[in-house]
C-alpha cells in the first residue's frame, strides 16, 4: 500500500494556481524537494494539476478596477480550492512560512498535530519547550497548507513516518486514544515527565477494557487452533490485569485507611473560651445585647 496524497496538499495547489508553473511538474517537485515537503509522486502531482481544473479566465487576482467581477470571480474559486490566504498572506500565513524553516520547532509541531490534541496545547507545548510565541492561528494555518492530518489515512501516515521518521515515538503519537492524549503525548515526545495519574491500577483497568473488547469481537469466529489460542491469551490479560487492580486498589484502601486514622486521632483538646483568649480586650457587648434583647421578650 502507497499513499496517495500528500499532507501539504492545499501548498501544492497554491504552486499549480501560479501561472508561471502551472504546467511545470518538475519546478514544482523541485520546489518541495527544497522545502522537504512529502508527497507521493511525480504522477501525483499531474492527477492533482488535472483535479484543480482551469484556472479562471482571466485569473485576475490582484484588485483592478477594470476587470473588478472578474477579480471577485478568481477570488471565489481561492477560496474554494482552500489556497485563499497564500495569495493574500496574513500574519498567520507568515508564520507558518517561518516554522517550515525552522527544522527543529518544525518537526516537534508536526508530531503534536499528529495526536489528538487540540490546536490550543499543542501552541502551548511547542512555545514552552523553545521559548518562543507561536499563535494558535499560525500554528493552524501550518496545519492546513503544509501538515494536513485529515488528508490522509492512519495506514497512509504509518507508511510516511516509517519512511521519513526515525523514531517510532510519533507513530505512538498518531495511534494514542483521545482521552489520554493531553497527559500521555508530552511524555511520548520527551516535554514530561511520566504523568502521575497514570498508575498500574489504570493500566490494568484499560488492558482488561480492550482485551474483553477483543474477546467480543473474535467470539464467534469459526473454532480453530488460533482462535483458541487468542481467546487464550485475551483472558489471560484479563485476569492479571484484574490481580493488579486488586493489588492497586488494595495500596490505596492502606493508603486511606492510614489517613483516616490519622483524622481520627487527632487532638481532641477543648475549645477555649473566646474571654479567655482576648483577656483585657474582651468587652463582652455582644453579650450584653443578647441579655437585654433577651429581657425585653420576657417583659412583654
Amino acid at each position: 500500500m502507497e499513499y496517495r496524497r500528500s499532507p501539504a496538499e492545499y501548498f501544492i495547489r497554491y504552486l499549480i494556481s501560479k501561472k508561471e508553473i502551472t504546467t511545470d511538474v518538475d519546478t514544482i517537485c523541485a520546489m518541495l524537494d527544497d522545502h522537504e515537503i512529502i508527497y507521493p509522486s511525480h504522477s501525483y502531482i499531474d492527477k492533482l494539476v488535472e483535479k484543480m481544473g482551469a484556472l479562471p479566465e482571466p485569473f485576475v487576482p490582484a484588485p483592478s478596477r477594470k476587470d473588478r467581477q472578474q477579480h471577485l470571480v478568481t477570488k471565489a474559486w481561492l477560496k474554494k480550492k482552500g489556497i485563499y490566504d497564500l495569495w493574500y498572506p496574513t500574519e498567520p500565513v507568515q508564520e507558518a512560512f517561518r516554522v517550515l524553516g525552522e527544522h527543529k520547532v518544525r518537526g516537534l509541531l508536526e508530531d503534536m498535530l499528529l495526536s489528538p490534541i487540540r490546536v490550543e496545547e499543542v501552541t502551548q507545548h511547542v512555545n514552552k519547550h523553545f521559548g518562543i510565541k507561536l499563535t494558535v492561528e499560525g500554528v493552524a494555518t501550518y496545519s492546513h497548507y503544509f501538515w494536513n492530518k485529515n488528508l490522509l489515512t492512519t495506514d497512509e501516515w504509518v507508511i510516511i513516518l516509517k519512511e521519513k521518521r526515525s523514531s517510532s515515538d510519533t507513530e505512538t503519537v498518531l495511534r494514542m486514544a483521545p482521552d489520554v492524549a493531553n497527559d500521555v503525548v508530552p511524555y511520548v515526545l520527551g516535554l514530561s515527565g511520566p504523568p502521575p495519574n497514570i498508575t498500574s491500577g489504570v493500566v490494568a483497568r484499560r488492558a482488561r477494557d480492550i482485551s474483553f473488547t477483543k474477546l467480543l469481537e473474535i467470539e464467534r469466529q469459526p473454532a480453530s487452533k488460533d482462535h483458541a489460542r487468542m481467546m487464550t491469551d485475551y483472558m489471560r490479560v484479563i485476569t492479571q490485569a484484574e490481580n493488579e487492580m486488586r493489588q492497586s486498589d488494595v495500596a490505596l484502601k492502606e493508603v486511606l485507611m492510614a489517613f483516616e486514622k490519622f483524622r481520627l486521632n487527632k487532638s481532641k483538646a477543648p475549645i477555649p473560651s473566646i474571654d479567655k483568649v482576648a483577656k483585657l480586650n474582651y468587652s463582652q457587648s455582644g453579650g450584653g445585647t443578647d441579655m437585654e434583647a433577651e429581657n425585653r421578650l420576657l417583659e412583654e
